[in-house]
């Protein structure tokens, strides 16, 4: 179990999918994103995050994952897939793009970011 998470978000996540994840916090506790609203995850590592924003926006919304390391954005993609059967709507497209968000001028920041509701980061 994970502390930092309300029950209800729980249970839109397999415990394996919680298992991978390092973050250090909820970043949803000071509210969670809507339906139909765009989620950017920056350093999303395995994407426990992710599939949760993915849950909340539904598939009117969209979820960015974003990770320098593509192995951890392969495992977050399969974590996505194990965990959208548990979701209470039908997930949100997601898309994950490997680069680095942390230099000004990229392309990252200013492709996407000027287009998101939400804006997290956990770790």
């Amino acid at each position: 179990q994970r502390p930092d998470y309300p029950p209800s978000l729980l249970a839109f996540v397999p415990q394996a999918v919680w298992e991978t994840s390092i973050g250090g916090g909820n970043p949803f506790a000071l509210g969670e994103p809507m339906l139909g609203e765009t989620v950017a995850d920056l350093g999303c590592g395995a994407g426990m995050d992710v599939c949760l924003a993915a849950a909340l926006v539904g598939n009117s919304g969209r979820v960015l994952g974003i990770d320098s390391n593509e192995a951890l954005l392969e495992r977050a993609a399969e974590n996505l897939r194990l965990s959208a059967p548990l979701a209470p709507n039908p997930v949100a497209e997601v898309t994950f793009i490997e680069g680095h968000f942390d230099k000004p001028g990229h392309p990252i920041l200013t492709e996407h970011y000027g287009r998101c509701d939400l804006v997290i980061s956990n770790g």
